[in-house]
């Protein structure tokens, strides 16, 4: 069982009238700034959690891009080089960091969103914290596994 399915199964609770896959990928999103958003809640400092919260998100999405790009280097283009400039890493951070701010703290929609994701009932958010849980993890180990299998070949040959 996926996050997806889990969501989706909660989706007829939180949004009856969209149907669509694009809302139900939005609704993922927020529940995993939502489930982010109460971590950072019971942590002793809680200051600033929906910031902490929002940072996090651009964190992991950077590493599923910086992931995607080593694969990208590591399968197709091996002549393609990331460290020889910066400014295509400042980009995508800028880009990830904006999109985040006007999704989530823009006018404070993080309050209607943790609002909305609170009514759902302690059973399904348990499932949830798992599924969000085992995502983070899944992202993490994948940019470690990116990292090792670009330290598998012998970059010499393309540089």
């Amino acid at each position: 069982m996926t996050l997806g399915l889990v969501l989706e199964l909660y989706h007829g609770e939180l949004n009856n009238n969209n149907n669509n896959k694009m809302s139900k990928i939005k609704t993922i999103y927020q529940y995993i700034y939502y489930k982010l958003y109460r971590f950072y809640e019971k942590a002793p400092n809680v200051w600033w959690s929906e910031w902490k919260a929002s940072l996090t998100l651009d964190i992991l999405l950077f590493f599923i891009v910086l992931s995607l790009y080593i694969y990208y280097e590591i399968n197709i283009n091996p002549y393609i080089n990331l460290a020889s400039s910066n400014i295509y890493s400042t980009v995508v951070i800028i880009i990830i960091s904006i999109a985040n701010y006007c999704i989530f703290q823009s006018k404070d929609q993080w309050k209607e969103i943790v609002r909305k994701f609170d009514k759902l009932p302690p059973q399904k958010n348990k499932i949830g914290t798992w599924m969000v849980f085992g995502c983070v993890t899944l992202i993490v180990f994948n940019l470690i596994l990116a990292y090792y299998l670009m330290s598998q070949i012998d970059w010499s040959l393309y540089r």
